[in-house]
């Protein structure tokens, strides 16, 4: 379905990452070295904290009114250090002022952990 703005409280639910799980690419990279995951049906304002499982901030994004797209927010799999991720499971968590607050969870696998064969 198409993605929507967040309007109220309950609506928080809508929010999640594409694609989840990660792998190797996404329908949003125009670039295969451009690693990109998207954060959809989000409020007009919010910041969303992406951690890792030992619980250390990874990145933090900030999304407002004037963003290119006012309903998500890329985020290009990328550190704070501009180093990439490594595969794993990561919590985002989506403070929007007004309306509450969303965690969520998502995975990312790199190129090199994904089988050929099984």
């Amino acid at each position: 379905s198409a993605p929507t703005l967040t309007q109220t409280e309950t609506s928080l639910d809508a929010i999640k990452t594409v694609p989840n799980p990660f792998y190797l690419f996404g329908p949003y990279e125009a670039d295969p070295r451009d690693k990109q995951v998207k954060f959809i049906n989000l409020p007009d304002n919010c910041t969303i904290r992406i951690y890792n499982l030992g619980g250390d901030l990874v990145k933090t994004l900030t999304h407002d009114e004037n963003s290119l797209d006012p309903t998500s927010e890329i985020w290009n799999s990328l550190t704070t250090s501009n180093i990439p991720v490594a595969s794993g499971i990561y919590i985002y968590y989506v403070d929007a002022p007004g309306f509450g607050e969303k965690i969520g969870k998502m995975a990312i696998f790199t190129e090199v952990e994904v089988l050929n064969r099984y």
